[in-house]
């Protein structure tokens, strides 16, 4: 009688070590479950949006407004929107307009290089009637460093999904050229990054941009990476 007693007992204790270690494993698994709902959300929600690189779209147009003598007024709208999940410091603007001159062939004339084969060249542009522009000046440059890359800077954020329209006019005299081209180029960080200390100056090619300061490159800590989005519109001048 003593060892049936003994058997149920002991079967009832593993009875209740099998629940209360299937009890154990339901609960471990429901926090794990929880917890791992947290850092996903927490990731996604903070963490990823902090290590995601800035995105910045820019957008421009131009368009013929009026006419004065040879002058042509062009209306300008470039339109920076921030497409990426992080807070975007704008650093640096630069505009550089180039006005360009066609260059037409007289009469029958066709450009000796129309009919000579392509070779191996991935990409072919060409026309029988049309040489290389004839001359190509720019004509208008214009340069702003916001605040996080010049002292007197004013700042110029974006937060994500925020877009902003500049608009200017510029001219144009359309009896020395055909057409124009506005080319655009933003410099831009992180809003939380540590400044970037940014100047004004003139590339090999005669544009306007926005560099990195020389006194940045020795700077320690190391200035923050700094990103470039550029853009470029045209606009025949003719009527």
């Amino acid at each position: 009688m003593a060892s049936r007693d003994h058997d149920n007992k002991n079967r009832g204790l593993a009875r209740l070590s099998a629940d209360t270690v299937n009890n154990i494993t339901q609960t471990v698994a429901l926090i794990m479950a929880g917890a791992w709902g947290v850092y996903t959300f927490v990731y996604q929600e903070q963490i990823a949006p902090a290590l995601a690189p800035p995105t910045l779209l820019v957008s421009s147009s131009l368009e013929k407004v009026g006419r004065h003598d040879d002058q042509t007024a062009i209306r300008c709208a470039v339109t920076r929107t921030n497409v990426g999940k992080s807070s975007v410091r704008i650093l640096g603007l630069t505009y550089n307009l180039t006005g360009i001159r066609e260059h037409f062939l007289k009469g029958a004339a066709a450009n000796p290089g129309f009919s000579l084969p392509s070779g191996n060249a991935s990409k072919v542009m060409r026309t029988r009637y049309q040489l290389e522009p004839a001359n190509e000046e720019i004509i208008l440059q214009n340069g702003i460093l916001f605040a996080g890359a010049h002292i007197d800077g004013s700042p110029s954020d974006l937060n994500p999904e925020e877009a902003v329209t500049r608009d200017m006019i510029l001219y144009a005299d359309r009896s020395r050229f055909d057409r124009v081209r506005l080319q655009v180029s933003l410099v831009y960080k992180r809003l939380d990054d540590l400044p970037t200390p940014l100047r004004l100056e003139i590339n090999n090619e005669g544009l306007l941009k926005a560099t990195i300061a020389p006194e940045c490159h020795n700077r320690k800590p190391a200035c923050a990476e700094v990103y470039t989005t550029d853009f470029a519109t045209e606009l025949s001048l003719w009527d």
